[in-house]
């Protein structure tokens, strides 16, 4: 009863993790375009409009509910994808009879702090739907729980591509796992114990009605949206639309990130699966095939992004957790040479870690500075070879990979933390991210000029007409949402005399009446295809990157401007 309580505790202590960094500054940065796209609608539809749905029509009608009843903001936007990523940390309870009480409690550990999962639950679309809902789907279709898989099932339906590139995912490696079974390369004895562990007690008519009340309900938010029914597979469209599209982010983009911000499950998860195969578990085969399944579709899918990179990582997790983590143990090694070796590995890296930002972030200014350095980092690595050889000798070979992996796992973890402080703190400190989409940089000065001239001009209460001329950007939409007196134009006609009229930088603004304009950033597009081996680590190291900015100008007719006729200003374009 006492482990019980204790397991409970700190389930609900995990959760809590996960709470915090969802929520933590979840309403201060702008929305991104793919953003915006799906609260705009989700804001049209609060207020009556009639909207196109698209791929995102589970997270459109569930966020209209929430915009209607309180307010069409950021915070509000990302509410629901912060609430669901948080509960995907109860996920590893449905698998506890497959993994053991630890290894389910260290992966729902791994899922609270893993980047990927943090930055797609702090988006304001439904990718973290597709992944929470799938995994509660699975877990109580093989514990025959089929009515609970059908909710659940239907709830994974609210998202665009991501759960038909999970079902692909799953696809794929069960048809890899018989393979690999009817090769008798797995132990007949697990294959039976796994069996009996699911107690799988499939029953398609409990499914089908738990997936059916559920879809009907939800997807007509409850009856009042009826036409919503119309988008329940609507992002299988979006997935198979995805493979004619054009790269989103290149390979070479993709593993770079991949290594950066997942380097702990990576690295780690292929160690444990180095180990753990020897077992011939089907568990591990099975896992195995989930992560290799998973990277070959995210290289060969066009449309690409880091909302699908979760479904590669979660099982990495599960393996590091269950036949690493679990299993690591000082019981069989020398304390005091363990610590030591330990301590002495840990210095050598943050000494050679130091030299080596010398070298990415310019700190090194001549060939002999960069000598130094370079001999620094070769003097430390030695320093480690000669210390671990010395405790194989004078103690054992356990004592000195115990410490090896002690101290490999504390660096990775610290630069875990890091990269998640980077993720949380990228609006505030600037920096930039790759699995963070470009925001509209000066929203906040943007719409700080609009409500000043709004005050002044033409009081509260009151609404200039706009006009944009050729921009397609949900992001200034959004910004613009509460403003009903807005025109979009792809070319500016030089009849109109707007209060306001937003252009590209690089347009002529030809109107009768005169206008003053001022130019504000929409957006900041970092240039990461265009970074070699030295531009990424450099990166790594500062969190900066070249990049082009997308500038709009915000024009103001100038007989709005207080005092214009008393003063006669002269305006100019």
């Amino acid at each position: 009863m006492k482990k019980r309580t204790v397991e409970i505790a700190l389930y609900a202590a995990i959760f809590c993790l996960a709470i915090i960094q969802h929520f933590y500054q979840l309403g201060i940065s702008p929305l991104s375009e793919s953003e915006a796209a799906a609260a705009i609608n989700a804001f049209h539809l609060s207020r009556g409009l009639d909207v196109i749905f698209g791929a995102q029509t589970g997270y459109v009608l569930l966020t209209s509910v929430l915009f209607y009843f309180l307010k069409a903001s950021e915070f509000w936007a990302r509410f629901l994808p912060a609430i669901v990523g948080s509960l995907i940390v109860f996920t590893p309870i449905l698998y506890k009879k497959h993994l053991g009480d630890l290894p389910a409690l260290l992966l729902a550990f791994g899922l609270a702090i893993d980047p990927g999962l943090i930055i797609t639950s702090r988006m304001a679309d439904g990718s973290i739907f597709g992944i929470t809902f799938f995994l509660f789907a699975l877990g109580f279709l093989v514990s025959g729980r089929s009515a609970l898989a059908g909710i659940f099932g239907a709830l994974a339906l609210l998202v665009g591509p991501s759960v038909w590139f999970g079902l692909s995912v799953s696809i794929l490696t069960g048809a890899g796992y018989f393979a690999f079974r009817k090769t008798g390369k797995t132990e007949n004895q697990n294959d039976h114990q796994m069996e009996e562990k699911d107690g799988w007690n499939f029953r398609w008519k409990h499914f089908l009605t738990g997936f059916g009340i559920t879809a009907f309900l939800v997807f007509s938010v409850f009856l009042t949206i009826p036409e919503g029914l119309g988008g329940l597979f609507s992002g299988l469209a979006a997935f198979v639309e995805g493979w004619s599209q054009p790269q989103a982010m290149s390979i070479s983009t993709t593993l770079w990130s991949l290594i950066f911000y997942e380097a702990l499950p990576v690295l780690l998860g292929i160690v444990a699966i180095v180990i753990a195969f020897q077992r011939r578990d089907p568990i591990i085969v099975v896992l195995s095939f989930w992560s290799l399944a998973s990277l070959i579709l995210i290289l060969l899918y066009p449309a690409r992004g880091f909302s699908l990179f979760p479904w590669m990582i979660i099982p990495l997790w599960t393996l590091l957790g269950k036949y690493i983590l679990a299993d690591y143990s000082l019981d069989d090694v020398e304390k005091i040479p363990y610590f030591g070796l330990l301590a002495i590995i840990l210095i050598a890296f943050v000494f050679s870690g130091m030299n080596l930002k010398g070298i990415f972030t310019g700190s090194v200014v001549d060939n002999t500075s960069m000598q130094l350095r370079i001999v620094s980092i070769l003097g430390s690595l030695l320093i480690i070879i000669l210390a671990a050889g010395l405790t194989v000798w004078e103690w054992s070979v356990s004592t000195a990979t115990r410490a090896l992996f002690g101290a490999v796992f504390i660096l990775l973890f610290a630069n875990h933390i890091s990269t998640i402080w980077n993720i949380l703190t990228s609006q505030a400190e600037l920096k930039q991210e790759v699995w963070l989409s470009n925001n509209f940089v000066d929203e906040d000065l943007f719409t700080k000029t609009l409500a000043d001239y709004q005050r002044w001009n033409i009081g509260t209460g009151n609404q200039p007409s706009v006009l944009i001329s050729g921009i397609d950007s949900k992001a200034l939409e959004w910004s613009l949402r509460m403003n009903d007196n807005i025109k979009q134009v792809q070319v500016l006609p030089a009849t109109f005399d707007p209060e306001m009229v937003i252009t590209n930088s690089s347009e002529q603004l030809l109107l009768e009446n005169q206008y003053a304009g001022q130019d504000f950033i929409l957006s900041r597009e970092p240039v990461w295809d265009d970074l070699d081996t030295w531009g990424w680590f450099r990166w790594f190291f500062v969190r900066e990157t070249p990049y082009i900015d997308k500038s709009i100008i915000l024009w103001v007719r100038v007989d709005q401007f207080p005092g214009y006729e008393a003063n006669e200003l002269l305006p100019t374009n």
